[in-house]
């Protein structure tokens, strides 16, 4: 990519406000996210909500439920993805993913380009509970689901493709989940995944008239190997977030905004060049951004080494509250301050 391309600083923090970006803590909030009292992980805290069912028992019982709109440029990596990203956060979280259910969207399967779409998305599920489960030589099983057809218009506009997938996993000791807000500085990131400039239907596809229009992959050695690395490490991770909808971008600020958008630390990224500065930030290929003190950063290393895992360092974490970093020959600052008004535009509808 051309210098002339560089992005427009203000294009960082205007992100955020996208309808599929900002904060939903203005839906969420006026629902029961505390169900009998216990839940001990909210939404925004963690990568998946972690309730504690038995009483007197440290076991926590997590929950991620993940859609996307890959479903018009590619039906069968809207299904894969779907579960690819349940898993994820899941995982994220510290927990081991155990089964999956979904709710299908789809429009009139009279036509068969709708039932295409609906077999396509199947193959989708069904290949990612295949590929993604913690026990070897088993599936992820899906033990209950439903289908909705015949979502569209009288005009016969229907809606986007759209499985959406819930996964439950358990963890050992819900003291001991991996959080997603940054609170220290001097911490080291990780990112974990390699980015790919696939970007058929994504966040960023909008705002750039020449991009690819292939949907993000799900390559299932990588995500698989990837998420058994985060499992194996995660006691030597202070904080864990997925890679999804909005790409590192967005991984990176949810990390620093937490679930009320309070700013604790900034960010200091590595310099990223005119070439790569979009698919380092704004691919959708699933991965994780992992931060980790100095004392454990060898112990992880070691880990991701072992599963052959790709990873590479982004940044680290500082105490001033904004992030920095250069792509090219041009520097930018992108206030923390920002960041929070934008991503939380919508709360104070």
């Amino acid at each position: 990519m051309p210098e002339a391309r560089l992005p427009k600083k203000d294009m960082f923090a205007t992100f955020l406000a996208l309808p599929n970006i900002c904060s939903k803590r203005y839906v969420y909030r006026h629902f029961d996210n505390a169900v009998r009292g216990d839940t001990v992980r909210y939404p925004g805290e963690s990568d998946s909500v972690i309730i504690t069912p038995i009483p007197g028992c440290y076991a926590g019982v997590t929950a991620s439920m993940d859609s996307n709109l890959y479903g018009n440029c590619d039906p069968y990596v809207s299904g894969a993805y779907a579960v690819a990203e349940a898993v994820r956060n899941v995982v994220a979280s510290g927990a081991r993913p155990l089964c999956v259910t979904d709710c299908l969207n789809y429009g009139n399967p009279e036509k068969p380009s709708v039932f295409f779409d609906f077999e396509e998305g199947v193959k989708g599920i069904a290949d990612g509970a295949n590929a993604l489960s913690f026990i070897p030589g088993e599936n992820l099983p899906v033990i209950s689901g439903n289908v909705s057809f015949y979502n569209e218009s009288k005009s016969g506009s229907a809606v986007v493709p759209s499985p959406v997938i819930v996964v439950i996993g358990k963890l050992e000791d819900y003291r001991k989940a991996i959080p997603m807000h940054l609170r220290d500085a001097g911490l080291n990131l990780i990112l974990i995944g390699k980015r790919y400039a696939e970007f058929g239907a994504t966040q960023i596809q909008h705002m750039y008239d020449d991009l690819n229009h292939v949907a993000p992959q799900v390559r299932f050695d990588e995500e698989a190997a990837a998420n058994k690395a985060i499992y194996d490490a995660q006691s030597h991770i202070t904080a864990c977030h997925d890679i999804s909808m909005g790409g590192a971008w967005v991984t990176l600020t949810d990390m620093i905004l937490g679930e009320r958008g309070k700013i604790s630390v900034g960010l200091s990224l590595e310099t990223m060049t005119s070439d790569d500065w979009l698919p380092t930030l704004f691919s959708e290929n699933g991965g994780y951004i992992i931060a980790v003190t100095d004392s454990e950063r060898s112990a992880v290393t070691t880990i991701l080494n072992t599963n052959n895992v790709w990873h590479q360092d982004i940044g680290k974490t500082t105490e001033s509250p904004n992030i920095s970093f250069t792509i090219g020959t041009q520097d930018y600052t992108i206030s923390g301050t920002d960041l929070a008004a934008e991503w939380g535009s919508r709360n104070q509808a």
